[in-house]
């Protein structure tokens, strides 16, 4: 609980509702140890001179100072006891004469409760009471006026709720007042964000651990407009809450998720309780089983998940934000519901909501307690955070008049910060719709793509692969780097200024800046930017050929270390101890072995430090599918930046060879 803003409910309904009568049974029924009980009524009472009767008497202005600071003690109250506020309080009053209601609630309202209860009682009811009341002196009212005082005082209460992020629901009396309460009451208490990450988690755990074999890859997906075109959730608004209960559109996940909670804990906490007041458990469950019936899974995630279900390396998770109810029974019509788990909510009694944060905190759940190589799939700003942290990111882009409007605003100043490190591709689906955004920016790709499936399937390709080959500057580069007529002192400048090129471009890219404090030129101090972790990083040329490059690296990151390796054992446990990037450079990848050998050891040594290797040429067959590099665990996480991929199998000796080029030494072999 939060020790800014306590948990304080508001218990709110019409005079005659049976707040106070309810209070009491709440005091017996829950424990006064954990929850601290107001009548709102007797805290004014007793912060007034002279009591309620004298507090009747005061001007408007007057009693709303009282009302003001009966909730700024309420709240005080709480959080030095750090105990949980059930409160009572009126919203408004509206004598049977008057044309416009008298509103009660204060600044000190809004800023005191985390959630509104409205007793929703049935108007006759309260008529009833109201008539029968021997202890207070109540006004006799038409039921019409009743209705439309609770409708009146429900929509505004609502919506004040939405403007400062307080948390509402209403409470029917099916089958009595006080079931409906307590529940809700316990678990507004007990439910956090921290609490709702553990039980997340503790699903993801439970669905990981009934695989059959063991697990390398997890395959996350997004459930509405990415596993479906479909988005279930407008379906079940759509088509049943706003068509055939009238349902208020202000009243939708929409309105929420456009008000200040945005796409918050709290948010999605909202829009849970939104279903619960909708529909009952059963109502719920059919609605959700008919929309089902109506959602038609791309072709192609059928198909993969079908696969995915038969490897024993691989699992594949529904993660959604939506109704996990819907796709639940969308994979049980696809026979898949055994083999693919979906984690997800949609009413108060699944315990659990899923966020943009809860989705991102599970793929790194996945990657750090399971070890897991975690590929993503998405389609909205929701997906962004998990699509950021996963290994392989899928954007799965449909037809633009259905898709994420926000989504290319979202994905430009995510591609545009060095801050994160989004590895990702685009899916248009189905194939002919247009592409998001700048194709060379986010590559296009179908289900069949090579790199795709044996990320997915493969149980290494520990390798991601980037390489500048079709660059214009990476084109004069290597021009200049490929001349025989040049060598020596040269040749070595022109390795030196690729590298230079690579590790400004790419390097800085997939490892991140950070900023640094630097002396302007005109004498102040200011802000520039620097490598993520500079002197924790650790450059290493492979043998002589690299060295050239490896200064051209060091050039961009001056503050890093530099230690030269003939053979891995050269790179000793000290050069590693609080490393955070290892930058292995080498001129030419041939067939990876001696790279592999280099891996492999710092791998033995710091399982968590970052590896980037710099090349100038890498040789196709180094990354094929059944090449080393390829065949790395995935865990190892390996970045082989490229200035260009060569498909030409040639390994140079002599006056070929880059390293005598590089040193003058061709007539020595």
């Amino acid at each position: 609980m939060s020790l800014e803003k306590p948990v304080i409910i508001g218990i709110y309904g019409l005079p005659g509702a049976g707040k106070s009568y309810l209070m009491r049974q709440l005091k017996e029924k829950l424990s006064e140890t954990d929850f601290l009980f107001f009548e709102g009524s007797e805290v004014i009472a007793t912060l007034t001179p002279g009591g309620l009767d004298a507090f009747k008497r005061l001007s408007q202005e007057d009693q709303t100072k009282y009302r003001h600071a009966a909730g700024i003690s309420i709240k005080e109250q709480c959080k030095s006891l750090k105990a949980v506020g059930v409160v009572t309080g009126h919203f408004m009053f509206w004598s049977g004469g008057e044309e416009e209601a008298n509103e009660v609630w204060t600044a000190a309202d809004a800023e005191t409760f985390s959630h509104i209860i409205y007793l929703d009682e049935i108007t006759s009811v309260i008529s009833t009471r109201r008539q029968n009341d021997t202890v207070r002196d109540r006004e006799n009212v038409c039921l019409d006026h009743i209705h439309r005082w609770k409708e009146t005082e429900e929509d505004r209460l609502r919506k004040l709720c939405g403007t400062h992020g307080i948390i509402f629901t209403r409470a029917f009396p099916y089958p009595d007042m006080l079931q409906r309460v307590v529940p809700l009451i316990q678990d507004f208490a007990t439910h956090t964000e921290a609490r709702n990450l553990e039980k997340a988690s503790a699903k993801l755990d439970m669905a990981l651990s009934e695989s059959d074999g063991k697990l390398d890859t997890l395959v996350v997906i997004d459930g509405d407009k990415t596993l479906a075109p479909q988005d279930a959730g407008q379906m079940f608004w759509d088509r049943y809450c706003i068509q055939k209960l009238s349902w208020k559109e202000a009243w939708t996940p929409t309105s929420v998720h456009s008000g200040p909670l945005g796409y918050s804990y709290e948010a999605f906490r909202q829009v849970a309780l939104l279903h619960d007041e909708a529909l009952g458990q059963k109502d719920f469950d059919d609605l959700c089983d008919s929309i089902a019936k109506d959602v038609d899974c791309h072709p192609e995630f059928v198909s993969l998940l079908k696969e995915i279900s038969n490897s024993t390396h691989t699992r594949a998770v529904v993660l959604t934000c939506g109704l996990s109810r819907v796709w639940e029974t969308v994979l049980k019509k696809l026979e898949l519901g055994a083999k693919v788990n979906v984690i997800g909510g949609g009413r108060l009694s699944h315990d659990l909501v899923i966020t943009p944060e809860v989705k991102r905190s599970l793929v790194l759940h996945a990657q750090k307690q399971r070890g897991l190589f975690v590929v993503a799939f998405g389609d909205s700003p929701l997906d962004i955070p998990m699509l950021c942290q996963a290994d392989k990111a899928v954007i799965i882009v449909g037809d633009e008049k259905t898709r994420s409007r926000s989504m290319d605003t979202n994905l430009t100043s995510i591609l545009e910060n060095d801050e994160y490190r989004l590895n990702a591709v685009q899916i248009p689906l189905p194939p002919e719709v247009v592409p998001r955004l700048d194709v060379n920016k986010l590559p296009v790709i179908n289900f069949d793509n090579l790199e795709l499936n044996r990320a997915i399937f493969h149980s290494g390709t520990g390798l991601k692969l980037h390489h500048a080959t079709s660059n214009a500057a990476a084109k004069v580069l290597a021009t200049s780097m490929r001349d025989a007529s040049v060598g020596g002192p040269e040749l070595r400048e022109r390795h030196r200024r690729a590298g230079f090129y690579l590790a400004a471009q790419f390097v800085s890219k997939i490892v991140g800046l950070e900023e640094c404090e630097i002396r302007h030129v005109l004498g102040h101090q200011d802000h520039g930017y620097c490598l993520l972790h500079e002197r924790k990083t650790l450059i290493v040329p492979l043998m002589r050929g690299g060295e050239p490059m490896a200064f051209g690296v060091n050039d961009v990151f001056p503050k890093a270390s530099f230690v030269h390796a003939k053979n891995p054992p050269d790179i000793t446990e000290l050069h590693l101890q609080d490393c955070s990037t290892v930058i292995l450079v080498d001129s030419v990848i041939n067939t990876g072995k001696s790279l592999v050998e280099f891996v492999t050891h710092v791998r033995g040594i710091n399982t968590k430090v970052r590896i980037v290797v710099v090349a100038g040429v890498i040789q196709a067959d180094a990354i094929a599918k059944s090449s080393l590099l390829a065949e790395l665990p995935k865990d190892f996480r390996l970045e082989v930046i490229g200035l260009r991929l060569s498909k030409t199998k040639f390994t140079g000796q002599g006056t070929t060879d880059t390293g005598n080029r590089l040193f003058n030494t061709t007539h020595l072999d």
